[in-house]
């Protein structure tokens, strides 16, 4: 974490202490940030570079102002991600219009960090498509937002036609076997 100290002279004592004080919030650069909203499935893909923070992090969290800013994301589940997570909502301490990815593997994460995640989120509607989003990074995403650090305003949501990931097929071997056990049911049965 960045450090900032302050001298402070005591007028009545003549004495000189020295403060510290965290860093503020910004330190986090996002670049290619790219978010996609579809409104008629309600899916939202938030993707992008995190280049670089201040210091390790745990959560991944995005935030909105405005109409959504009060809008509970707890109805919102995290669909894909090439990083792995769960949903957490609310995150950074706030009542509504934010939710966070955590449980990430390799927890500490550093940057330079690529996220994709696809997010279903039930009852937003086109808001998504005007208002901004900030994304930060935290260690706990607890009330306080304790070692976050925040890019304001990295990018607006653009209507797009997402799809949900298609349910995984039961392999062709699993069909074989299912037959297979079938006709030696088959055979006992005629045979006894």
């Amino acid at each position: 974490m960045n450090l900032i100290k302050e001298t402070v002279k005591l007028a009545s004592a003549g004495l000189t202490a020295v403060l510290i004080t965290a860093s503020t919030a910004g330190a986090i650069t996002v670049a290619n940030f790219s978010a996609e909203f579809d409104d008629a499935d309600d899916l939202l893909r938030l993707s992008g570079d995190i280049t670089s923070t201040f210091s390790t992090f745990n959560e991944i969290v995005f935030d909105w102002d405005g109409s959504l800013n009060n809008f509970d994301f707890s109805v919102a589940s995290l669909l894909s991600s090439n990083i792995g997570g769960t949903l957490s909502a609310p995150a950074g301490g706030v009542s509504g219009g934010a939710f966070g990815v955590s449980g990430i593997v390799g927890q500490p994460l550093s940057a330079p960090l690529s996220f994709d995640f696809l997010v279903s989120i039930v009852g937003a509607g086109a808001n998504f498509l005007s208002e901004q989003v900030d994304v930060g990074v935290c260690d706990d995403c607890t009330p306080g937002f304790i070692g976050g650090e925040v890019a304001n305003d990295v990018g607006t949501p653009k209507r797009a036609d997402l799809s949900a990931p298609a349910p995984v097929p039961l392999p062709a071997a699993a069909w074989m076997l299912i037959a297979a056990l079938g006709s030696l049911f088959a055979i006992r049965k005629r045979a006894g």
